[in-house]
């Protein structure tokens, strides 16, 4: 409640004032609330899609259910950034439990393989990553697309049923 708050008065305060004094007074009443801008990058398309390689079908259609586990798997990669460099985190998720069914972590982005920490070392980032996926995405996240359940409770729903 208290960030929402804080995001509406920001926001009616920068409607409200136009003159460089202004944009000051923006500034000032910022600084005091503890509110920070956070700016984002300009999209910068990096797929070079001028090649002979296979394209695959988009089979999924931007239809992203499932009528039982193992049916459909989406991936995605993640760029994860340390002290060391980057560690590049792909993972496969069951759309119909949302549970990540697999993932690999590696310094460099090779055919086995928008976080905002950074890691001092790559065995940190790794240990962290396990953690999160096996303990909280699959154990204690619930998702509004399985009924408000974890993917773990989903998989074993399902496994009683079938």
């Amino acid at each position: 409640m208290k960030a929402r708050t804080r995001a509406t008065s920001c926001s009616s305060l920068e409607m409200n004032f136009r003159s460089q004094n202004d944009v000051n007074t923006v500034a000032r009443i910022m600084k005091e609330l503890g509110l920070k801008s956070r700016t984002v990058k300009k999209y910068k398309a990096t797929t070079n899609s001028r090649h002979n390689l296979p394209v695959y079908n988009n089979v999924l259609a931007q239809k992203f259910s499932a009528q039982a586990p193992n049916q459909v798997w989406m991936a995605d990669i993640t760029y994860i950034p340390s002290k060391e460099g980057w560690l590049y985190l792909a993972s496969i998720m069951d759309l119909y439990t949302r549970k990540i069914v697999g993932w690999h972590v590696d310094k460099r982005m090779t055919k086995e393989l928008v976080y905002l920490e950074t890691f001092s070392t790559r065995a940190e980032a790794k240990k962290r990553i396990f953690e999160y996926i096996a303990c909280f995405y699959n154990g204690k996240r619930i998702h509004s697309s399985i009924g408000y359940v974890t993917s773990n409770q989903c998989e074993r729903t399902y496994r009683k049923t079938a």
